[in-house]
């Protein structure tokens, strides 16, 4: 009996903890209480990625603080990705920027990934960064059409 109690405790401890790991957008793994739920964020914009970057940027500096920056290559592709790590209030927040493999001097690839201290995943803030960064970008091409 002590055998099998100590085999359901085993088993139920590698279905949660397998199940509560994820993957930040630079590439390591983080810990979360809760399993299967997904703090990513996915969306494509019609700008190459130096303007989607130069968006991001202004985006977390104002509503932020962007704590790092660094390019990184993708695994499959011959391009780079550049991820901005920013706090917003006490949330965590990685944003990700790559050119798209469908016209990659066009289109660009963003990823935002946000989540609490207590690494619960906050998917209302990585809304509101994808539309302060669709913001900034309509902002840039107008201030660019009325020049």
């Amino acid at each position: 009996m002590r055998t099998l109690q100590s085999l359901i405790l085993i088993a139920i401890t590698l279905l949660v903890g397998s199940g509560c790991n994820f993957d930040t957008l630079d590439d390591k793994s983080k810990f979360t209480l809760i399993p299967g739920r997904t703090n990513t964020l996915d969306a494509q914009f019609d700008r190459p990625t130096a303007d989607v970057e130069a968006a991001v940027r202004a985006t977390l500096s104002t509503l932020g603080t962007i704590t790092e920056e660094k390019r990184l290559p993708v695994a499959d592709e011959e391009v780079t990705k550049n991820v901005f790590t920013a706090r917003i209030n006490t949330r965590h927040v990685r944003v990700s920027v790559k050119p798209s493999k469908e016209s990659p001097d066009v289109i660009s690839d963003m990823r935002i990934q946000a989540w609490t201290k207590s690494r619960n995943p906050d998917l209302l803030i990585a809304s509101e960064i994808k539309l302060a960064v669709y913001s900034a970008l309509v902002n840039a091409s107008l201030k660019q059409t009325s020049n």
